[in-house]
């Protein structure tokens, strides 16, 4: 299995699968944004970048098979009472991303190369060893790991690995903390695979890669919190691909006054496209204006017809037919309104 898929499901809710892989692979649309948000999937852009459609489906349905998910509806999965017994007891045991909303924050394979070849560096160092192999072909990995090298030295590389690392697996389950250091690779020390780790622990290989997604983004985190000089490492890694660029540039001119024909205009890009990045802008960003496209009266009028309970099934068309003046802009910062206030973010 190449990840423990009941995590991402629920027993009430159902969900659709391929809006999971587009956010994992971050192929982001205006739509997978939209249902990655309600399904509180975003925090998943980017995890998997080279999650195979074929693989997904094919462990989704093996999962059917186990009696883990049931598929009501084509494409949409939800736990089954088993799945779910399942997925409390891996949460239980630690085993779940602790803080997805990581991963759109840190380029995480661009990290997973640069950390584990700053490991075996600092050991190969201290073993007074010059010419090895490096474990990662990543030409911008290496770069990075040199830079720092050079702007402090291989001596505080391994002070600094041995201080924060020690520190920080001592505060996670013992034997989850050993297999992720079995992982590691140093001198005359190669790292146990996924699947070696698994062999060795109570723990399956789609237990043991999530585990180590979840360890390397929490590091990475308390390498910044504890102000270690390993954060440069880690800001060199930031992940700024969450919003695409395009909608960040329309969202600023926006900001600057610009109203949605003009910017329209200036960008040569159809008023419905603007609209669209706005929409993306308003899923991400807390603080963004959604009453300046929403009037005390229209908002009264929707809450007549939209809840928290059906915002998910109700239609654009449905509701345009009885507010004929509604826009799709509108209809969808409503739904943005209803779900952040329900979730108090």
């Amino acid at each position: 299995m190449h990840q423990p898929w009941i995590l991402y499901f629920e027993p009430e809710k159902l969900k659709k699968a391929s809006v999971l892989r587009q956010l994992m692979t971050n192929k982001i649309t205006s739509s997978s944004l939209f249902w990655g948000f309600y399904y509180d999937w975003l925090g998943y852009i980017n995890e998997e970048p080279k999650l195979q459609e074929s693989i997904f489906l094919k462990e989704l349905a093996q999962l059917v098979k186990l009696g883990d998910l049931m598929m009501p509806q084509q494409g949409f999965y939800q736990l089954t009472p088993q799945g779910e017994q399942k997925k409390q007891a891996m949460i239980e045991a630690g085993l779940y991303l602790h803080k997805p909303q990581l991963l759109a924050q840190i380029d995480y394979p661009l990290w997973k190369d640069v950390f584990y070849l700053s490991v075996q560096a600092a050991s190969e160092y201290a073993y007074d060893q010059k010419r090895y192999y490096v474990i990662t072909s990543n030409l911008q990995a290496q770069y990075y790991v040199k830079q720092w090298i050079k702007k402090y030295s291989l001596a505080q590389l391994v002070t600094e690995l041995n201080e924060t690392l020690n520190k920080f697996l001592a505060q996670e389950d013992p034997q989850l903390a050993a297999a992720f250091s079995a992982s590691l690779v140093g001198y005359q020390v190669n790292g146990k695979t996924a699947l070696q780790i698994a062999e060795m622990t109570p723990y399956s290989p789609a237990e043991i890669s999530l585990m180590q997604v979840d360890f390397l983004l929490r590091y990475a985190q308390y390498i910044v919190q504890e102000q270690s000089i390993l954060k440069e490492l880690v800001a060199w890694t930031k992940n700024e691909r969450r919003v695409p660029q395009s909608a960040l540039v329309t969202y600023q001119m926006y900001l600057q006054g610009f109203d949605i024909a003009t910017i329209s205009q200036r960008r040569h890009v159809k008023p419905a496209t603007v609209e669209e990045h706005l929409i993306d802008v308003a899923i991400i960003k807390r603080d963004f204006p959604r009453d300046a496209f929403l009037t005390p009266e229209l908002k009264t009028a929707l809450s007549q017809m939209m809840s928290i309970q059906n915002v998910a099934t109700i239609q654009y068309k449905e509701l345009k037919e009885k507010l004929p003046e509604l826009t799709f802009l509108q209809f969808r910062m409503f739904q943005i309104d209803l779900l952040r206030k329900e979730r108090n973010n």
